[in-house]
């Protein structure tokens, strides 16, 4: 019950450059629009960047199934200079989950290899 009390006694906050701002100040709401702002701009780059299907068949299984995560909302994320499709993030997961590190290692061996065969 006490926390309870306190969450009505004490407003949410924000904290924007070291400073606490409470949540109904124009400035909160700024920060948090601002954020929400730059996801969208990064999914609209990132649905940009994807990859064109052609024909009907949409590239292969792998291909179909990534995009399928795209369009759920997985992100795609950098490492270095290499985007990391969301389908490898899942089979990392996956990896982690049935063969401990040594999966990860894996699947890191094989995205590594994958992707060194596409720079040439």
């Amino acid at each position: 019950m006490a926390g309870i009390l306190l969450l009505v006694l004490h407003p949410m906050v924000t904290i924007i450059n070291g400073e606490i701002v409470q949540d109904n100040d124009p400035r909160a709401q700024e920060f948090r629009n601002r954020g929400r702002r730059q996801e969208r701009q990064q999914q609209q780059q990132w649905n940009q960047n994807a990859p064109v299907q052609q024909g009907q068949g949409g590239g292969s299984i792998f291909d179909q199934l990534n995009n399928r995560l795209i369009s759920a909302g997985f992100p795609r994320w950098n490492l270095g200079q290499n985007i990391v499709e969301p389908i490898v993030s899942v089979a990392l997961i996956i990896a982690l989950v049935l063969f401990g590190i040594q999966g990860v290692l894996l699947v890191g061996v094989a995205w590594f290899i994958m992707q060194q065969s596409r720079q040439r």
